[in-house]
């Protein structure tokens, strides 16, 4: 019995080691995409690779802790958000706003490390607020925040990444936990514990990620055979040692 429970636990977890596929990389810049400027707002854009595509959307907490629709630009060095008819920063920044994308992937990616490119209107910081969820719902459905307060966002099981000081640019592992999701937000440092003399403002120009090793369905079918057999050996044992006990 003990064994047999042993070589279900070894098969269970070498189905699931090996988290994640080869690395892929996702540009997000005009130069390896047909966008090019400040997109409409609140739409969306879709960037593709071999082996997934990533829709992104942009938007800015208020200084109301609402949600709010912005304006995606994508530039040379990499997409920005412009949160107003005032704002000529085309940058993923903290002044005033702060502002995020989201980025909804066709599949769930293990992201690894991302480019970002900053020195535009006295920005020279690149600490980020990075989160990821699971969602259910299919990738043809945009995600929709609009009116929601900041606290929604505790959802993404938001993280930091950059630190304190200046950071510039840079290009660093934003998932050292190996974290997997197919909804995954990336914004200006919400905290921003550097205060106002130090402003986090950047493009985003590219992204590496994986895609997440999924079990095929006969995978499944010998999991779930694997522990129906287990199961039933465990009652016919209770049911043996019953038998024993009361004659």
């Amino acid at each position: 019995m003990k064994t047999r429970i042993l070589l279900l636990a070894a098969f269970v977890s070498s189905t699931f080691s090996g988290a994640a596929n080869a690395s892929q990389v996702i540009w997000l810049d005009s130069d390896h995409s047909s966008y090019y400027g400040d997109q409409p707002i609140g739409g969306s854009v879709t960037f593709k690779t071999p082996s997934a595509d990533a829709k992104v959307t942009a938007w800015s907490i208020g200084s109301d802790n609402k949600i709010y629709q912005a304006r995606l630009g994508v530039w040379e060095s990499g997409i920005g958000v412009k949160n107003g008819s005032n704002d000529n920063s085309h940058t993923i920044d903290n002044s005033g706003s702060r502002d995020f994308i989201v980025i909804q992937f066709d599949k769930l990616v293990q992201l690894a490390n991302a480019t970002f490119n900053t020195g535009w209107h006295g920005f020279n910081d690149t600490d980020a607020t990075i989160g990821y969820l699971i969602s259910g719902a299919p990738f043809s459905t945009t995600v929709n925040l609009t009116g929601a307060n900041q606290s929604t966002l505790s959802s993404y099981n938001l993280f930091e990444s950059g630190g304190n000081g200046y950071s510039g640019n840079s290009v660093r592992p934003i998932n050292p936990n190996g974290n997997v999701g197919n909804t995954w937000l990336i914004g200006a440092s919400f905290n921003n514990p550097d205060g106002s003399y130090k402003l986090d403002g950047f493009k985003l120009e590219k992204l590496s990620f994986s895609v997440a090793a999924v079990p095929e369905p006969s995978t499944w079918m010998f999991m779930l055979l694997g522990m129906t057999g287990v199961g039933y050996t465990m009652r016919r044992k209770d049911k043996q040692t019953l038998r024993v006990r009361y004659t």
